[in-house]
């Protein structure tokens, strides 16, 4: 097809009669043929075509009308790859707006006889393209056939992984006998990669096969790549998903199982995906903490590692010991990373690590005054670190303006370490009345210890409190020159 055919009736058509994601879509003939023309600006019409008729995956009536254009357009042999994928995207969408339910699908299934030959195309990237896009119109009269015809004789790996996907699309039942014979260490990675997948139906049990085939492609994120499946770009954690999603004992075990081995690899990249599948297992389930952290504590040197037995809390406390080792040691960075997970994992046995290295460690002390941790679970008190605390406030309130801004104001770092500061002493309320003074000293340069003051102040007597308003209305180092009341 030439393009002048692809483009009849561009003009003519009554695109002010429907509305892409901007309103009346008066501007998609001028997109649609800068991009059929190829020429400089083709790219930035592509993206506006994006966001006009999929905006971010959701569809309008103008996507109906574009469907034909771009169909036509991937026939002619002009940006097929490109046409192809927003094809796709199109029927992919389940987010409709002021269209018919299913008829922007409907209107890209309708271009099957212009997509079909292209899955023979002698391009291996538009086969590839053309089997993603013949996939998501779901269509089992004309397209389940041509695809498993197709799939029969494609010989480039890549492209046969998107053939499987789309015949499960189609068929999941019929894609799943076929993809089981495939889970072999004998088929081509991206294969492999798309039968775990397909393999895996909702009545099919998780076995050793699945299990071998999927710790075997890993590390599995660039084989993945190759491929247009957004649910296998990350396999390990997709597969985790869908495991904790069957929601039965023996399917979250084989989650567990699954995890628990790709943990334990000894190559880092496995590791590495490996953790952040952990990660999103912690998240979807109760049971996974528990069941992983034997697994995730000895890797607590990593700061994914360190940073997800922050987040997984006291649930983690088996590797307190570990953490506490690598808080101590003299690599400053490190020695944060893991004093700020000790901090969220068990706080009482971080409090005297932080209290010794106060201004070295802001990730931990970031963490002790909550930003990462619960609001509910406020870091506990600790005597040790209080005159730490004070020790530093002490030493903020005698600086010099030298090496701050030019208005006198403190650098970002600096703010962000005294704000720090302030704030633990606002959580500790009157168990820290001790620092009332370091508190006044700093109030003039940091406004917002007021709000420490108030809380400190706030289990004394009314003589004392008075004098800590006198100090706030202040704002003077002079208002303050506060006085422990006389217990004799």
């Amino acid at each position: 097809m030439e393009l002048p055919t692809a483009l009849a009736g561009l003009a003519t058509h009554p695109w002010a009669t429907v509305n892409h994601a901007y309103g009346p879509a008066l501007d998609l003939p001028n997109m649609l043929r800068t991009f059929a023309e190829g020429g400089e600006d083709a790219e930035e019409a592509l993206e506006e075509l994006y966001g006009s008729i999929v905006h971010q995956g959701t569809v309008y009536a103008a996507s109906v009308d574009a469907a034909p254009y771009l169909a036509r357009i991937a026939a002619s042999g002009r940006q097929t790859v490109d046409a192809l994928r927003l094809l796709g995207c199109l029927a992919k969408s389940e987010d409709e707006h002021a269209v018919e339910p299913g008829a922007v699908r409907a209107a890209v299934t309708a271009q099957l006889p212009l997509l079909i030959p292209l899955l023979a195309d002698e391009d291996a990237a538009v086969r590839q393209a053309a089997g993603w896009t013949v996939g998501h119109t779901r269509d089992t009269r004309t397209a389940l056939p041509a695809v498993r015809s197709r799939l029969a004789a494609e010989t480039e790996p890549v492209v046969r992984a998107e053939l499987l996907t789309a015949y499960s699309r189609l068929d999941r039942a019929g894609a799943g006998a076929e993809a089981r014979a495939l889970l072999g260490p004998d088929t081509p990675a991206p294969l492999r990669l798309a039968a775990v997948f397909a393999a895996l139906g909702p009545e099919q049990p998780w076995l050793v096969a699945h299990r071998d085939a999927l710790l075997g492609l890993l590390p599995a994120r660039e084989t993945a790549a190759a491929g247009y499946a957004d649910e296998h770009r990350d396999p390990l954690s997709a597969m985790i998903e869908i495991l904790l999603g069957r929601d039965t004992e023996a399917d979250r075990e084989s989650a567990f199982a699954l995890l628990d081995a790709a943990l334990r690899d000894e190559r880092p990249d496995v590791r590495a995906e490996a953790l952040w599948a952990a990660d999103r297992a912690c998240m979807l389930s109760r049971s996974a903490p528990q069941r992983l952290v034997p697994a995730i504590a000895p890797l607590a040197a990593d700061w994914t590692a360190a940073r997800l037995l922050g987040k997984i809390g006291p649930a983690a406390a088996g590797a307190a010991l570990l953490l506490g080792e690598l808080a101590a040691q003299p690599d400053d960075e490190a020695a944060d990373q893991a004093l700020a997970a000790l901090v969220l994992v068990a706080p009482q046995t971080a409090a005297p690590l932080l209290a010794r290295a106060l201004g070295r460690r802001p990730h931990a002390m970031q963490c002790a005054t909550g930003s990462h941790a619960p609001a509910d679970m406020p870091f506990p008190f600790d005597a040790e670190l209080l005159a730490a605390v004070r020790a530093r406030l002490a030493a903020k309130a005698l600086e010099q303006p030298e090496g701050r801004k030019d208005c006198g104001c403190p650098t970002t770092a600096d703010h962000n370490d005294t704000a720090g500061l302030v704030h633990l002493l606002r959580l500790w309320g009157p168990r820290a009345v001790e620092a009332l003074p370091e508190l006044c000293a700093v109030l003039p340069r940091f406004h917002y210890a007021a709000t420490a003051i108030t809380s400190v102040a706030a289990g004394l007597g009314p003589e004392q409190r008075e004098q800590a308003a006198t100090a706030l209305r202040g704002r003077s180092p002079t208002a303050c020159s506060w006085r422990r009341p006389c217990t004799s």
